[in-house]
């Protein structure tokens, strides 16, 4: 879990949802830190060379069968 989810029309469960991370410094510190560690996961340098490889490899090879 790296954040608290609400209906994006509702300014009532935005308000309910920072809220609960003002009062709940634990909770806070828990979901920037899961937060921190998806954004490293899925955003590295790394990762977005492996996801450009294997989108141009398959590019490549999709269009060898037209």
């Amino acid at each position: 879990q790296n954040g608290i989810l609400f209906p994006s029309n509702s300014i009532e469960k935005f308000i309910e949802a920072v809220e609960i991370l003002i009062t709940d410094k634990s909770l806070a510190a828990k979901l920037g830190r899961n937060a921190r560690k998806t954004v490293e996961e899925k955003f590295s340098v790394d990762r977005m060379i492996q996801d450009y490889s294997t989108f141009y490899r398959e590019l490549a090879l999709n269009s060898d069968r037209r």
